[in-house]
């Protein structure tokens, strides 16, 4: 059994623990917290409920948490101002220089990318995201 730390103190059993982690982990529905990490709440949806220490998640199996892990890191380099590398496999996380559009991927794949902020407004909507263009994927022993 697992307590929640809701004022409820909600429990679960470990079987649905686990069907609770693998579904919102599959739904990408798992949530980032600046001090906790990419962390669940209370399936009840109770405030302050967030569960703190990824060991928990460990019930999902090896290669589900490997996937969690993954998340979550992909989810912090978005959450600071980063971008994924775009090419196919690759994913590595990326923190471009504000005032450069070209980023380069350090991260084995070498795929080189410009950046490009876009804002979009209408009178219901006002986004700004940043989006990134791959430009060429450079072989090895190649000049720039």
């Amino acid at each position: 059994m697992l307590v929640f730390t809701c004022s409820s103190s909600h429990v679960i059993c470990l079987e649905c623990f686990e069907q609770y982690c693998n579904s919102r982990l599959n739904e990408r529905r798992f949530v980032f917290n600046e001090r906790i990490g990419y962390t669940l709440p209370c399936p009840a949806g109770c405030e302050n409920s967030l569960i703190d220490g990824t060991h928990h998640f460990k019930i999902i199996g090896k290669e589900q948490y490997q996937r969690l892990l993954r998340f979550g890191a992909e989810e912090y380099v978005l959450s600071t101002g980063g971008v994924l590398c775009p090419q196919p496999g690759c994913g590595m996380g990326l923190l471009p220089d504000p005032s450069c559009r070209r980023i380069q991927c350090t991260g084995g794949c070498e795929v080189t990318a410009i950046t490009v902020h876009l804002h979009y407004m209408t009178p219901l909507i006002n986004v700004s995201f940043l989006l990134v263009c791959v430009l060429s994927r450079l072989s090895p022993g190649v000049p720039h």
